[in-house]
């Protein structure tokens, strides 16, 4: 499909095509990268009632890129973006919209994900979906243990001065 067969598509309001349009336009997909075009299809997609294109609205006006940064109705929209069902975006909402006192405590900073699941921001969390280690962290001192009690020698260097630093 051309360029302007999917943009005589999306000015009919098919908000499928609208979305795919400003996808295009973002990201330079078969024509020139222009974000200002990309917001304005993004913006015609979510008032159709997509969803993907109320995700793509939240991102770009949570960054300010496109269009004028507002973290509050970005915010808005992630709600309504979560209540679809999508995992991503309930996850963050958790630590950002349910809870700004967690917000406030400055924890979610420097977190992937902006939350620490071991944390206050763990009571948001229902399941984790994919490496269990990768979201909670290597456990270092029972790893040096292990390691230890299996003889690796190689590593009881490096890993003894984390545990030292663990016991102080």
């Amino acid at each position: 499909m051309r360029e302007n067969e999917i943009a005589d598509l999306a000015i009919e309001r098919l908000r499928a095509r609208q979305f795919d349009l400003a996808w295009m336009y973002e990201k330079g997909l078969g024509v020139d990268q222009c974000l200002s075009s990309a917001v304005s299809y993004y913006l015609l997609s979510y008032s159709q009632g997509n969803i993907s294109a109320t995700k793509a609205v939240a991102r770009l006006m949570d960054a300010g890129e496109g269009m004028e940064m507002d973290k509050f109705e970005a915010t808005e929209l992630y709600v309504k973006v979560g209540l679809s069902g999508d995992h991503e975006v309930q996850r963050a909402l958790g630590a950002r919209y349910e809870n700004p006192a967690y917000v406030r405590t400055g924890e979610c900073l420097g977190k992937a994900g902006a939350y620490a699941i071991q944390s206050a921001a763990g009571a948001w969390v229902s399941r984790i979906e994919g490496s269990y280690s990768g979201v909670m962290g290597l456990p270092l001192f029972e790893t040096a243990q292990l390691l230890q009690r299996a003889r690796v020698r190689q590593y009881l260097a490096q890993l003894e001065l984390c545990t030292k630093t663990r016991e102080e």
